[in-house]
């Protein structure tokens, strides 16, 4: 299309609003009337559409929204899932490690071996301790006495007040 059928076709366009509005100031009462009918029934053809449409995309969002939850529940068991998982790689590299119940909490790691080696570096670091006895009181640091002790303990408390008595500290 050249630039003049172009100009044309604007100017067409043109005059058929102005003759148009001329013609709506020329309309009688009863073409008015009429003309006002088909706008309102245009208008509500468009406006039943609208709600149609409007509906319709009410639906989809509730059902995106729905989607959408079951898309985070399903994330959230899995996350749980997930944790449990790990939770039962650290008690069991714990147990096979030899640790105590207590101690599991501090083993670390996201992957089995992680976890693994976690459990092993604690284990290697934690020794058990002795459980100290009667015997381990008077013990050095190789675990043996380093004296038997009092032979006679009356005669180690009798000592004991006579020196408070009178005063008197070896």
């Amino acid at each position: 299309m050249s630039t003049e059928e172009t100009q044309e076709v604007e100017a067409t366009e043109t005059t058929e609003v102005v003759e148009q509005k001329k013609t709506l100031d020329q309309l009688s009462q009863e073409e008015l009337v009429d003309y006002v009918k088909t706008l309102r029934t245009e208008n509500a053809k468009h406006r039943t559409a609208k709600q149609a449409k409007e509906a319709e995309l009410e639906e989809f969002r509730a059902w995106k929204e729905s989607q959408k939850s079951e898309i985070e529940k399903a994330n959230e068991r899995a996350e749980t899932a997930e944790k449990d998982r790990l939770t039962l790689l650290r008690e069991n590299a714990a147990l096979a490690a030899g640790l105590d119940d207590d101690l599991t909490e501090f083993v670390t790691g996201s992957t089995r071996e992680e976890i693994r080696a976690s459990a092993m570096k604690l284990a290697g670091k934690t020794t058990p301790t002795k459980k100290v006895g009667a015997s381990d009181v008077f013990a050095g640091n190789r675990g043996e006495p380093v004296n038997s002790g009092p032979k006679d303990t009356k005669t180690l408390a009798n000592d004991y007040m006579a020196a408070l008595i009178w005063g008197q500290r070896n």
